[in-house]
């Protein structure tokens, strides 16, 4: 006895074979589902309590991951950066901007006028915000060629050796 009449094509018993997948497939996932959380049962995690504030011995850093494009996108990410300060007042969160230019064939130069707004931008605001007693806001950008150094180049776009 076959679960198909014997002229049936292959072609058709894969088509068959591929409807029937998906279905099988979330049900193998079901019944995972069920025997891990049944065989394992939850345990309560740790969390700590910082209703009070942040302690000293859990400085925290926010940093914002990015490439510097253009001077209006430079200007939102801090301002940007600033409404996430007015967000958290705590003299234990800091804030930072990680930055880089875009890839490109040629060397970066020396001084990128990107990396000098957005350094300049981010002193304006540890000024503004200096009196304040809370933390404080950092611009770290990657030094020129270190993307070339990374794909085998120097900075000057000589092979490294």
């Amino acid at each position: 006895m076959f679960l198909t009449p014997r002229e049936s094509t292959p072609a058709l018993v894969l088509l068959s074979m591929l409807f029937l997948l998906l279905p099988s497939s979330q049900s193998a996932v079901q019944v995972m589902n069920y025997l891990v959380t049944t065989l394992l049962p939850a345990q309560i995690l740790p969390k700590l309590d910082f209703s009070e504030g942040i302690p000293a011995d859990c400085v925290t850093l926010v940093a914002v991951p990015t490439l510097l494009l253009n001077e209006k996108q430079v200007r939102t990410l801090v301002e940007d950066l600033e409404v996430r300060f007015l967000g958290n007042h705590d003299p234990n969160v800091h804030f930072a901007l990680l930055s880089d230019l875009p890839d490109s064939d040629q060397p970066a130069p020396e001084d990128s006028p990107l990396i000098d707004l957005c350094a300049g931008l981010i002193a304006e605001l540890n000024v503004k915000y200096a009196g304040h007693g809370v933390g404080s806001f950092f611009s770290a950008a990657s030094p020129p060629g270190l993307q070339s150094a990374r794909k085998g180049l120097d900075g000057m776009g000589t092979q490294a050796r």
